[in-house]
């Protein structure tokens, strides 16, 4: 996967180190990493390609995030020459790293879900005093525990009588 800047801002460190290039020279400070690549092996800083991460910390996990990304190429051997270089910067526009914001969103989602398929609750009639109650779950047939016992108790006698 090529490294653009939609699958780098938002990442924590430890995941944005990991998806920086292998060959590149990575420096790593408090609050930005900087990774210099050169594109053309033969002649060092002729074509290179800068990526820049500057850091935030997340508010909900504590972990630094890249919270904007900068891109640099530079194709010629002056960097003076606009013409042959460019920059590109990228905003995250959220508080969160992209990982909190996911399980937020997934806590939201399934909120959300619950609140829509949430049935409403019926009475029914405890089918030994016939009194009635708001049952816990969808088999429930009996109001207590006591007129569980007491029809079993009933049912038991029934058939010992016989």
């Amino acid at each position: 996967m090529p490294i653009t800047p939609q699958n780098l801002i938002g990442r924590r460190t430890s995941d944005l180190i990991t998806t920086l290039h292998p060959d590149a020279e990575t420096k790593i400070r408090s609050n930005y990493i900087t990774s210099k690549i050169d594109l053309w092996k033969d002649r060092p800083d002729f074509m290179t390609e800068t990526i820049t991460a500057h850091l935030l910390t997340c508010p909900s996990c504590q972990q630094q995030y890249a919270a904007r990304i900068r891109i640099s190429n530079n194709n010629g051997l002056s960097p003076l020459d606009h013409e042959l270089n460019s920059s590109t910067e990228y905003c995250w526009h959220d508080s969160q790293c992209n990982e909190c914001r996911k399980a937020e969103q997934n806590r939201n989602r399934v909120a959300a879900f619950r609140q829509r398929n949430k049935k409403p609750k019926v009475q029914i009639q405890c089918e030994h005093c016939g009194q009635a109650f708001n049952p816990q779950r969808s088999t429930a047939k009996f109001c207590s525990t006591k007129c569980r016992v007491a029809a079993k108790r009933a049912k038991d006698n029934a058939v010992t009588n016989r």
